[in-house]
């Protein structure tokens, strides 16, 4: 059974970071949405148990929340770990997302082959070339460093325990509870449609709905897929929210927000999530960390991946 370490779920600003110069360290910055968060910590939590560090986690960059918010410490607990949380403000993507190194270089082309095509990439130093930090895959890192920094990684195998340490807080459930009280016999389905399209058709996810009796509680970032399902499935629910029209670019973590609406949005995200790990069956995308995220939480059971 995991304890939880609320306790030592510690908050500390710019000028406190003196007090980690002796302790090894591995913080994951903020990187594209939610799901993608959510696999990058999970995967620093395993290489932190392995190298016994201690992982500090920096969601305050403003992409998914408000500029300067403590998102993750502010919405998550971590059970069986010691994890910090430090707020910046600063958009890692912007400063150190490793995009060059998939250009038509020779650079890149070694690091893609030594790191298997993942795109886990950790600070080896803070040298500087050419204005630009050098990026190394964590295959060819050394472990000994005391401080390392994990950007992005899409996994290739699914780390369950890791994605199930990484909880939302109590409230937040109770919360989202609140909003659908009989979620425990809802079928639950997953939908990305805004950057990332599924591989089989609505048309086909929608035959497959339409064999089951339960209630649906969908999850969606595209108001095309909400409109299409709900008026072929009237008995659809969902948590109501904005959604990506279909016309704008990138998703719907992309368009440009004011802030108190990027935090309804996001905690509307979290709900989705939390809400579709307690239903009694789910429907999840495969091509979507966000499905693989609830996957994990359900520990894969009771779930399939419809497309």
């Amino acid at each position: 059974m995991m304890q939880c370490y609320e306790s030592k779920l510690l908050k500390f600003s710019t000028e406190s970071k003196p007090l980690l110069m002796s302790t090894q360290t591995i913080a994951v910055w903020g990187v594209a949405g939610l799901g993608n968060r959510m696999l990058s910590l999970a995967f620093a939590l395993e290489i932190a148990k392995k190298q016994r560090r201690v992982v500090v986690v920096d969601w305050s960059d403003g992409r998914i929340g408000p500029v300067g918010m403590d998102l993750f410490g502010d919405f998550f607990e971590v059970q069986d770990a010691e994890v910090m949380t430090m707020v910046t403000g600063r958009d890692a993507e912007m400063d150190y997302h490793p995009i060059f190194l998939y250009k038509n270089n020779s650079l890149g082309r070694m690091l893609r082959r030594l790191s298997s095509g993942r795109t886990l990439w950790l600070l080896k130093s803070p040298i500087r070339k050419k204005g630009r930090r050098i990026i190394l895959p964590i295959d060819i890192q050394n472990p000994f460093r005391k401080r390392l920094i994990c950007l992005e990684y899409q996994p290739q195998g699914h780390r369950f325990h890791e994605v199930r340490q990484i909880q939302l807080r109590d409230r937040f459930k109770r919360e989202a509870e609140q909003l659908m009280p009989s979620i425990q016999s809802m079928l639950g389905v997953h939908v990305r449609f805004s950057d990332k399209k599924p591989s089989s058709s609505l048309e086909d996810l929608c035959a497959v709905l339409k064999e089951r009796s339960e209630q649906i509680f969908l999850a969606t970032d595209s108001l095309v897929v909400m409109e299409y399902l709900t008026k072929e499935i009237p008995s659809i629910t969902y948590v109501p929210q904005r959604l990506h029209d279909g016309k704008s670019q990138g998703g719907l973590h992309h368009t440009m927000t004011p802030e108190d609406e990027k935090l309804i949005m996001f905690k509307n995200s979290l709900f989705d999530a939390y809400l579709l790990s307690q239903t009694k069956f789910f429907y999840g995308q495969s091509n979507s960390s966000f499905s693989l995220v609830v996957n994990a939480w359900r520990n894969g059971e009771h779930s399939t991946f419809w497309c």
